[in-house]
């Protein structure tokens, strides 16, 4: 499957990093205090220890995590090590993975309002399976963050040296909602993520960078900016 099969308009990717740095340290202003997420998880997918990345933050092991259900783990995953370890790659979280048979949903109870989604892919071989083997969908509620994605091909697309890649999304979840993240294989295909992060944010971020948003009453999403 080439990449230009993958439509890219149901894929709702944003990269949004050069803004999200600024605002876990300083909001505009020079007397606005420092923003401090309610929320912040760091999900090492497939490990079932607590890690710790070089960026001095600690990562939860997705194994026996509040996160997601013994039945699910047991029946529609499996944990898995990374053969190779390129040299731009870090060793969390990229050097686990959970890896997805069925239909998998990883549940977030987190307080209301926006946050910052983030999924890790580290495309390569891995627990009997090469990179060519897994095209998956992700889904948050009836909203479809990724259809028939392949990270192997993506990278490739982005060009030499590039060897792995983020996500992001913004999610609003709204009073006495869970945040729910769905993987699902394509036919034939198997899924798999490295590691998850879901971080609040402010309510008036968007407002501020003056972002449209595709808005709803359940979900939002920023209007998608093409990665360059």
């Amino acid at each position: 499957m080439s990449l230009d099969q993958i439509n890219p308009m149901l894929t709702l990717a944003v990269y949004l990093s050069s803004f999200f740095l600024q605002f876990l340290i300083s909001m505009a202003g020079d007397e606005s205090p420092p923003y401090r997420p309610t929320d912040h998880v760091l999900l090492d997918c497939g490990s079932s220890i607590n890690t710790m990345s070089p960026d001095n933050r600690t990562w939860q092991g997705d194994q026996g995590s509040k996160f997601s259900s013994t039945s699910d783990v047991q029946n529609s995953s499996s944990s898995s090590k990374v053969f190779r370890q390129d040299p731009s790659v870090d060793q969390v979280p990229y050097m686990t993975a959970r890896i997805f048979n069925s239909s998998f949903t990883y549940s977030f109870p987190v307080s209301a309002g926006p946050k910052f989604v983030r999924f890790y892919f580290y495309p390569t071989a891995c627990s009997g399976h090469n990179e060519s083997e897994f095209f998956f969908s992700v889904t948050s509620g009836v909203y479809t963050l990724l259809s028939n994605f392949s990270a192997s091909l993506t990278v490739a697309a982005m060009g030499s040296g590039v060897t792995s890649l983020v996500k992001e999304f913004s999610i609003n979840v709204w009073d006495n909602q869970i945040l729910n993240i769905s993987f699902s294989p394509s036919p034939n295909s198997w899924a798999f993520v490295n590691g998850i992060e879901v971080v609040s944010m402010p309510n008036h971020l968007y407002g501020q960078f003056g972002l449209e948003l595709v808005s709803s009453r359940l979900n939002f999403f920023p209007q998608v900016i093409p990665y360059i």
